[in-house]
């Protein structure tokens, strides 16, 4: 009895090591069969090879990210706009300010100015999120610090 359960439990874990070692052979053979040389040792050098191609390109391809990031920084990032009422006289807020700043919070703000009679229209630059050339009214300097908390 003792010796028959012995022979079965022998009997199972041949079944096992049988199974997985066929699953090893065909795995090989789907190793080499795709392969053009049928060597290992060509094909893990191959591998290899082709590994450090692939570190070659990430690397290319990491500095080219670097660069684009570098001058993302000057697009236009930042905008802010205000519409306002500059004279007691008009109704609505027909005039405005629009803000366009880039990553270093440089750009430049346009404003309009509406009244009854005519429309005047503003360019300024700006440096640093402030006024370069000209004196910036409060709504420029409004819609400024509204573009820059708004791209942060």
């Amino acid at each position: 009895m003792l010796l028959n359960i012995f022979f079965a439990i022998i009997f199972i874990w041949l079944i096992a090591i049988t199974y997985f070692y066929l699953r090893l052979i065909s795995h090989y053979n789907k190793l080499i069969n795709n392969s053009d040389k049928g060597s290992l040792t060509k094909i893990i050098e191959d591998v290899f090879k082709k590994e450090a191609e692939n570190s070659e390109k990430i690397l290319a391809l990491s500095t080219r990210c670097d660069g684009i990031e570098e001058k993302d920084v000057l697009h236009i990032q930042k905008i802010g706009l205000i519409r306002f009422n500059p004279f007691i006289e008009t109704g609505g807020n027909q005039s405005f300010a629009l803000s366009l700043l880039d990553g270093k919070n440089d750009g430049l703000v346009i404003s309009s100015l509406h009244s009854r009679l005519q429309t005047r229209w503003y360019a300024k630059t700006v440096k640093n999120g402030v006024g370069e050339e000209h004196e910036l009214s409060e709504e420029e300097k409004k819609v400024i610090n509204q573009a820059i908390r708004k791209g942060k």
